[in-house]
C-alpha cells in the first residue's frame, strides 16, 4: 500500500460494538451517534478474502449517557467503509473560533497536522498556516433565518479537507 494506511470506519453502532478483522481484535466503540475508526493496515490482506466480525451489545455504559425517548434497537445502523488514507494526509482538524457579539469581529484557528494551510475565501484567508490565530474582521452570524456558512479548506500536499463553518450570534463558531 506504499506508506498509506487502511482505516475501517463505522458511522454508527448502537450501543456498543466489539470489532475483529481476520481474527485480530481491533477494539471497542461506544457512542451510537459518533463515528469510530480502526487502523487495519497491519491485519488487512489486500487481494485476499478478509473476515470482519462485529459483536453488537444492546446495553453498555454509553446507553445511560444516551438515554432518551427512543426505540432501543441495537445494531449497525449507518455506513461501514474501508478507506485508504494517504501518507501525510489529514487525520483530524479542530476548529477554534471566537466571535465578539458587540463588534461582530471573529477569530479563527484550526488545529491540523504540521505544515497544513487553510483557505477561507469568505473570510479573506488564503493559504495561511493552520495552528495560528487569524483575525477575520466582521462575520455574519448564523441564525435560523439567515444560516450563513463559510467554506473553509485545510490542505497538505497529500490531501484537502473541506469544512462549512458558522458563527452564532452569542456563541463561538462551529464546524458543520
Amino acid at each position: 500500500m506504499g506508506g498509506s494506511r487502511a482505516v475501517l470506519r463505522f458511522d454508527g453502532i448502537d450501543s456498543c460494538g466489539r470489532v475483529w478483522l481476520n481474527g485480530a481484535e481491533l477494539g471497542v466503540t461506544q457512542g451510537s451517534r459518533v463515528p469510530a475508526e480502526f487502523d487495519v493496515t497491519a491485519v488487512l490482506r489486500p487481494g485476499a478474502e478478509n473476515v470482519l466480525a462485529v459483536r453488537v451489545h444492546q446495553w453498555s455504559a454509553g446507553s445511560y449517557l444516551e438515554d432518551q425517548d427512543m426505540w432501543w434497537l441495537p445494531g449497525i445502523f449507518r455506513d461501514v467503509t474501508l478507506r485508504l488514507r494517504p501518507d501525510g494526509g489529514i487525520d483530524d482538524v479542530f476548529v477554534h473560533a471566537g466571535f465578539d457579539h458587540q463588534t461582530g469581529e471573529g477569530t479563527l484557528r484550526i488545529e491540523a497536522p504540521p505544515g497544513a494551510l487553510l483557505t477561507a475565501p469568505g473570510l479573506g484567508l488564503s493559504g495561511v498556516p493552520a495552528g495560528q490565530d487569524h483575525r477575520v474582521g466582521r462575520v455574519q452570524p448564523w441564525t435560523a433565518e439567515t444560516p450563513n456558512l463559510y467554506d473553509v479548506s485545510v490542505h497538505t500536499a497529500a490531501e484537502t479537507v473541506r469544512l462549512r463553518v458558522a458563527s452564532a450570534r452569542w456563541r463561538s463558531w462551529t464546524a458543520c
